[in-house]
């Protein structure tokens, strides 16, 4: 096998071990969230760009949570580098209508 075909079968396997565990750790939110919040109804969850923070939506509302979902957020969370405001961008996306 070339030396290039090496290098790009090693990236395919890193990036299936990285988005593998990234799903696993949102499987880990969604289950802390339902087993501290029995009654609460979280959607949406999904990784954010800070380590161990994610992004869900409660009662229409984007909150974040830590992985084991001892705490919630409410709120902007704001890139500081270009003052991006996130929260809104995700808001926009999930409002989004796909006219196709």
């Amino acid at each position: 096998m070339s030396h290039p075909r090496m290098k790009k079968l090693l990236m395919l396997a890193l990036a299936g071990i990285l988005s593998s565990s990234c799903f696993a750790n949102v499987e880990s939110v969604q289950n802390n969230l339902k087993q501290h919040y029995p009654n609460l109804k979280f959607e949406q969850i999904q990784s954010t760009e800070m380590n161990g923070i994610y992004s869900a939506v409660l009662d229409g509302q984007v909150v974040y949570v830590g992985e084991e979902a001892n705490h919630i957020l409410v709120g902007s969370m704001i890139r500081l580098k270009d003052q991006q405001n996130l929260t809104k961008d995700l808001v926009l996306k999930q409002n989004s209508i796909d006219w196709k």
